[in-house]
């Protein structure tokens, strides 16, 4: 499942707020991010494989990682220093070694899996390299009856014109593998009752400003509300124009127009 929409709409806190709930039943949460920079290659499944190494237990980790090849040790260094005795990954050609790697992280994943349904959490896909995205896609193909859900979250705004991502996601929808789920803005009820949460009083008509003015981003409505209880204005009196654009709306809004071009 990829969930997408523009930055602040809620996607982090969704997916965040799912795996809380599928954790807390007895699942198995793994969690990787992608960056703008990433440091390695695969870096939210290096992340994730991390994440298990240190959590999992040790007797189950080393049976896992035996069980599934010792390529893993490519994808993740830190499989060598943790346990160095196991043998030394096999040498192929690129191509056969990559596909061995990625049917070695499947079946780490299926072995995960068949313990403890799994939730693989992969955040910010908009900024997957090529090599991700060919993980991605290959473990969206191979999963088997094994209970494994794979969720991704990406910046639609990001994923445009000839953005890898937005091929996968075609292909992946096509071959009925992937659902892609896209967040709007909240509406006007819902806006009135995050600004409740804030400690502000709903009035219909602060409500329907901060709406107009925000398109029902969660984010904004929060920045908004945030600087509506630092400057002391009171909720009756407030526009856009007294007030000012908050800082964190500000930052956000400039990182997306310095990306576009003159």
């Amino acid at each position: 499942v990829l969930v997408g929409g523009d930055p602040g709409i809620g996607k982090s806190r969704l997916t965040t707020e799912f795996a809380r709930d599928v954790y807390d039943n007895g699942a198995t949460v793994l969690f990787g991010r992608c960056y703008e920079e990433n440091v390695v290659p695969y870096q939210p499944f290096v992340e994730a494989v991390e994440q298990y190494l240190r959590h999992g237990d040790p007797a189950e980790v080393r049976a896992d990682l035996v069980r599934s090849g010792t390529l893993l040790a490519r994808l993740v260094p830190d499989i060598g220093m943790r346990f160095p005795d196991l043998p030394e990954p096999i040498r192929a050609e690129p191509d056969t070694e990559r596909y061995l790697m990625f049917e070695a992280v499947d079946a780490l994943l299926g072995g995960i899996a068949k313990r403890a349904p799994l939730l693989l959490v992969l955040d910010d896909l908009h900024w997957a390299d090529r090599p991700t995205l060919a993980l991605l896609s290959h473990l969206a193909r191979q999963i088997d009856a094994a209970p494994l859900g794979v969720l991704g979250t990406y910046r639609t705004s990001e994923v445009v014109g000839d953005h890898p991502l937005r091929g996968i996601i075609a292909d992946l929808r096509h071959d009925g593998v992937a659902e892609d789920i896209a967040l709007g803005g909240l509406s006007e009820g819902e806006v009135g009752e995050l600004i409740d949460s804030s400690d502000i009083e709903p009035r219909p008509g602060f409500v329907h400003s901060v709406r107009r003015a925000t398109a029902g981003n969660p984010f904004f409505v929060q920045e908004i509300c945030s600087h509506v209880g630092e400057t002391g204005a009171t909720a009756g009196a407030f526009t856009l124009e007294a007030l000012g654009v908050p800082e964190g709306v500000k930052e956000v809004i400039g990182r997306r127009i310095a990306r576009l071009p003159e």
